[in-house]
């Protein structure tokens, strides 16, 4: 008989054996053993020991491998074929990354092109530790150098699109930098991160857009008295309209901003739902939907219209202002 007491707190134990009467002569063999982990964690984990605040009081557990757990790590929660399944999905769906980071090294944006081939290939080291694969840095690092980086690739994708000058981007680089580490610092995992990340890149977005055309001097000047006739004041809020639809139209292309906010919005929706049983799925789908969105929203960028220049065209025009009548020297 195999008798096992689990917690056993001080004090006297007193243990009782009743034999039959046919064998009142046999004799009874009792092993008492004083183990730190029942069965030693069946080989399937690590066997750790505590003791509590009072110091008076020893506590063991069992800290299980990736594909067991329980009590004493006897329960099979995956099989080794479903965890190589899941290790690889979590891992190779990071490749996705390849995407905007091609886009921005063929566009010579090289400070983009480090930060979401730095996020692929975190996230992708991430993964491979948590599922026990391999661990090159501790895991607390190493997921927060994921989170970070990925918090700062849609950012920064944001950021970029703003098309601000670099003194501007520098400055919000700076302050997302401090904003998305103290995200991932203090709450990695919150879901909530997720909206918070999206809204400081809209700001940013919104800033970026303020700045340049309060540069360019690409400004409306309102009256200084509030007209309360709706009708009266209906054809300058079309010509005001019209006139951001036009400029938001030469600046993007709309099939690659419509596809970006799509797979936008199937990113959240997948982080959404996660849970523990089907975690390697979606997670490996919000690899795939989140660095395919930042490519897409690249994609929609007009480079001809960032690359041009008004003053160029000033200088051409300086140039053939020269008088006719004037002798030119051969």
């Amino acid at each position: 008989m195999d008798l096992s007491i689990f917690y056993a707190k001080e004090g006297t134990w007193c243990f009782g054996v009743k034999h039959p009467s046919d064998t009142a002569n046999s004799q009874t063999y009792m092993s008492i053993s004083l183990q730190g982990c029942h069965r030693n964690c069946n080989q399937k984990g690590v066997c750790h020991s505590s003791v509590d605040e009072s110091g008076l009081t020893f506590y063991s557990f069992c800290t299980c491998d990736r594909d067991h757990g329980g009590f004493d790590c006897s329960d099979e929660l995956v099989s080794p074929n479903g965890h190589i399944w899941q290790s690889v999905f979590l891992i190779a769906s990071n490749g996705a990354a390849i995407l905007p980071a091609f886009w921005a090294l063929r566009q010579k944006a090289f400070a983009e092109w480090i930060l979401y081939t730095s996020s692929g290939i975190s996230s992708a080291l991430y993964h491979s530790c948590d599922v026990g694969t391999w661990c090159i840095l501790s895991f607390r690092v190493l997921q927060f150098l994921d989170f970070w980086l990925s918090f700062m690739a849609v950012v920064g994708t944001f950021i970029y699109m703003a098309t601000i000058d670099e003194v501007s981007k520098r400055a919000m680089h700076t302050a997302v930098f401090i904003l998305t580490a103290l995200l991932a610092a203090t709450g990695a995992t919150r879901s909530a991160n997720i909206g918070i990340v999206i809204a400081i890149g809209s700001v940013g977005l919104l800033m970026g857009w303020l700045l340049e055309f309060s540069t360019a001097r690409r400004f409306i000047c309102w009256p200084s008295r509030i007209n309360l006739n709706m009708p009266q004041s209906w054809p300058s809020l079309r010509t005001l309209f019209q006139i951001t639809l036009e400029m938001v139209n030469k600046r993007f292309r709309w099939i690659f901003l419509l596809l970006g906010f799509m797979t936008l919005s199937f990113a959240a929706i997948s982080w959404k739902l996660e849970s523990n049983n089907n975690y390697w799925i979606w997670h490996s789908i919000w690899h795939i939907t989140i660095y395919t969105s930042s490519f897409f929203f690249l994609c929609s960028m007009r480079v001809s219209t960032r690359n041009s220049s008004p003053e160029s065209n000033y200088e051409l025009t300086r140039q053939d202002s020269m008088p006719r009548s004037e002798p030119r020297e051969t």
